[in-house]
């Protein structure tokens, strides 16, 4: 696990180098709402934190544990302070995609809070992190189960899609039925 640099909020620009801050790490993706940003001229600069699209991020401050991939839309990016950039040690044993879903689950989630220290604030050490034991099938069997999971991720995900336009067609109908009422409330008077 590889910390990230702690940035000034002084040095924010309008655009250049993305700063990945702690907030942007959710559960199981990167979020972006509220860009930060590093003066692209600085890139040699931070090229030690500098990250790119698939890179698993980690928080470790706050809520830990929680673990994000990088997307290619947040190129270029620089990794902020207390977000750890997860790299592969056994490179060629471990599949990214299936230490990705390990570190997305709960079970993980739940050992960092339960590894974490602090007083007011939980902060996961990146020793920690670097020390911490997860199963490693053969590859095979690593292809096989990233192959289950994001079939079932397109599954939920077709799912969500399904719900969103349900919602959609849900506040339409009940929109058209506030304007017919408005409308014969009105023809009443």
């Amino acid at each position: 696990a590889k910390n990230g640099f702690a940035f000034k909020s002084e040095e924010y620009v309008s655009e250049g180098l993305r700063v990945i801050r702690i907030k942007n790490v959710q559960k199981g993706r990167v979020v972006d709402d509220d860009p930060k940003f590093i003066a692209l001229l600085r890139a040699k600069e931070f090229e030690g934190f500098s990250l790119k699209a698939g890179d698993i991020l980690m928080s470790l401050t706050g809520n830990v544990g929680r673990v994000g991939r990088l997307e290619r839309e947040h190129e270029p990016a620089v990794l902020n302070q207390r977000v750890a950039h997860i790299e592969l040690k056994g490179k060629g044993q471990i599949l990214s995609a299936f230490l990705f879903a390990i570190l997305d689950s709960d079970v993980f989630e739940a050992a960092a809070i339960q590894g974490a220290s602090g007083v007011a604030q939980a902060n996961l050490s990146s020793k920690w992190v670097e020390d911490y034991k997860i199963p490693l099938p053969p590859l095979t069997a690593q292809h096989a189960i990233v192959a289950e999971i994001e079939a079932e991720q397109a599954l939920v995900s077709a799912n969500r899609e399904l719900i969103t336009r349900f919602e959609t067609k849900i506040q339409a109908t009940l929109a058209r039925i506030w304007g017919e009422a408005a409308t014969s409330a009105q023809d009443g008077d």
